[in-house]
């Protein structure tokens, strides 16, 4: 089998630990980690580097879309890729998803602004949280109760309503 890219001789990093390994990719996707080497269209030597998997960086604020003189989609998310992150989870207060439509408009903006994979954190307002389940369903990655001194939300952790009653909807709690 021949690969799109190879990425050869580094010092793999593993949950196992790390090892001289050779990483071959196929249609943007990892296909084999092995110690053989094999054909690739496109080849780099990676000796004396690490390779090692993106990092995630769960709580991010790009101020897109918004007043982005403080920083946008494009620039934030090269930065993140530059310093090796590989997908970022947007809280972003300029424009906060707390409806499904919310959360569907802002992806469509964000579709070809992103140099890195995304999720997007959705807000939850104690006067709209029936909205919590209709932006689970639409994929947000989490909901952010943002909570008053005086407002209480019960329970923080909510069971969804599309049908996966075992599954818990992630949430955070921002005092």
């Amino acid at each position: 089998m021949s690969f799109d890219i190879g990425i050869e001789g580094g010092e793999v990093i593993t949950p196992t630990g790390r090892a001289r390994l050779h990483v071959y990719l196929k249609d943007g996707k990892i296909s084999e980690v092995c110690a053989e080497r094999h054909d690739a269209v496109e080849v780099f030597d990676a000796s004396g580097l690490f390779v090692m998997p993106g990092m995630v960086d769960a709580h991010v604020h790009f101020m897109d879309p918004g007043d982005t003189s403080r920083e946008d989609f494009p620039t934030g998310t090269a930065a993140a890729a530059r310093a090796g992150v590989t997908t970022v989870i947007e809280h972003t207060h300029a424009a906060p998803v707390i409806s499904a439509s919310d959360l569907v408009a802002k992806r469509e903006y964000l579709r070809d602004r992103a140099v890195v994979d995304f999720g997007l954190a959705a807000h939850a307002w104690p006067d709209r949280l029936d909205e919590i389940d209709g932006v689970w369903r639409a994929g947000r990655h989490s909901s952010k109760l943002l909570r008053a001194p005086h407002t209480e939300f019960q329970p923080v952790m909510r069971r969804p309503s599309n049908g996966c009653s075992s599954a818990l909807q992630p949430v955070e709690l921002s005092a």
